[in-house]
């Protein structure tokens, strides 16, 4: 639909303050008319974490980037159903598709958990290993391709290249507390651990050197 302009809002009840969060909302109106109708990205924010520098900015926040990345892409996406065939009119913009399972990315909340948690180098490592995976294996993308026939599927991908029970169940592990994660934070709705169950395993003992090999080390 033509002739309708779109902006982000933040705390448009004016309730925002230093203890307590206001909503950041997307407002979309017609064009020299005062009719409008807005539309929530979940977001919440103390008054010191908005900024309306490019249109939405978070600042003070230990997740900033993520809600930055998740209010943007709200942004975009209603953008796009309000420029698409199916908006004819300024009501149906509230029948845009909400569900944040459909668009948040699930490598990008595992990066952002990265650098809110600030972990060691070693630990860093191995979880921009597990996104390489995920990005090889292409599957899981948002959050509503968390499903258990996709779990099973990455499963049998990563036996392709990791043959050691105890490194495949940590590889799951790592994932599915990402997954609970985001259960928490309203992102995700379903957890396929549930049903999937991976066994530990048991690393194998070490070889030592013998004393004779030890000589021909030596020598």
């Amino acid at each position: 639909m033509d002739n309708l302009f779109l902006r982000f809002v933040f705390d448009r009840k004016k309730q925002a303050s230093e203890t307590k969060t206001g909503l950041l909302q997307i407002e979309v109106r017609r064009l020299s008319s005062s009719k409008r109708v807005f539309i929530s990205t979940g977001v919440k924010l103390y008054k010191n974490q908005f900024s309306g520098k490019n249109g939405f900015t978070c600042k003070n926040h230990n997740s900033a980037m993520l809600v930055i990345g998740k209010a943007h892409r709200i942004f975009r996406k209603v953008e796009a159903f309000v420029l698409s065939e199916e908006c004819r009119s300024l009501d149906d913009v509230k029948k845009w598709n909400s569900d944040e399972t459909e668009i948040h990315s699930v490598i990008e909340f595992i990066q952002s958990e990265l650098k809110r948690k600030n972990p060691s180098s070693d630990v860093v490592e191995y979880h921009h290993s597990l996104i390489r995976r995920l990005e090889e294996f292409g599957k899981i993308k948002v959050f509503s391709d968390i499903t258990y026939e996709n779990i099973v599927d990455f499963d049998a991908y990563l036996r392709n290249t990791i043959k050691s029970q105890p490194t495949l169940y940590k590889r799951h592990s790592a994932l599915h507390r990402y997954i609970k994660e985001a259960i928490n934070r309203g992102l995700c709705k379903y957890d396929p651990y549930l049903q999937f169950r991976l066994k530990k395993g048991k690393s194998k003992d070490p070889v030592f050197l013998i004393e004779s090999e030890i000589e021909k080390i030596r020598d």
